[in-house]
């Protein structure tokens, strides 16, 4: 008689451990800032995504505009609660917020998700690819222009090519930064045109940012060395 035994459903909190201990081709560097970090973040985005449905499925119901408030509110205290943990343990972040011009909350906890996100990888293609960004990006772009054109017919033979793997909820992270600091309307068709090309440059600016960062810890601990 065999045994079955249940796996457990993936959890970010969890992935983020596992991967920590993968060599070598997947390992992460990660510490135990950076893990109460992610457990903030797991907690945050429960209840975001929880809060983003309510909002956009039962946004017409009278009965339930306190829910809608109270999961609005909750919502915020959730963001500030994560936002204050990763500023805590990466204080560096308060800066990129005054550099990027992001004030409210809510896009200052979509940054934190990228921020942490990107913290581990090394090279910025690892970046796009996490974030379902395929390398050949162009002809990306172009199948996506292609497939708004297609009938239901094409469409499904779409549906059988190779489908790329990454993570959908950096990815969804990035996709919401972005239209926050460029403030585009993903309704506007031109908008939702420029978005994939802006959320490449945004992901490529906050990976600058953070090679500037690591380059002058490197040179301060070089400089300590050889004093």
């Amino acid at each position: 008689m065999k045994l079955k035994i249940a796996i457990p459903k993936k959890k970010d909190y969890v992935d983020a451990v596992i991967l920590s201990l993968i060599k070598p081709k997947f390992i992460q560097k990660v510490d135990a800032d950076y893990l109460t970090c992610w457990q903030k973040m797991v907690d945050w985005r429960n209840v975001n995504e929880a809060s983003m449905y309510l909002q956009t499925n039962f946004k017409k119901k009278t009965k339930l505009v306190n829910l809608l408030k109270e999961t609005d509110q909750l919502q915020k205290e959730m963001a500030k609660e994560f936002v204050d943990t990763v500023v805590m343990h990466y204080p560096e972040v308060k800066e990129h917020f005054k550099r990027f011009g992001i004030t409210d909350i809510i896009t200052q906890a979509y940054y934190c998700e990228v921020f942490l996100e990107m913290l581990p990888c090394e090279k910025f293609h690892q970046v796009l690819k996490k974030a379902g960004i395929d390398v050949s990006q162009k002809a990306h772009l172009k199948r996506l222009e292609q497939r708004e054109q297609r009938d239901g017919e094409e469409q499904n033979k779409d549906a059988k090519e190779k489908k790329f793997i990454y993570d959908g909820k950096f990815a969804n992270a990035l996709n919401q930064l972005t239209i926050k600091i460029r403030r585009l309307n993903p309704r506007n068709k031109k908008h939702k045109q420029i978005i994939p090309v802006a959320t490449i440059l945004l992901a490529k600016e906050i990976w600058l940012t953070l090679e500037e960062e690591r380059k002058r810890s490197e040179d301060g601990r070089v400089g300590e060395a050889l004093g």
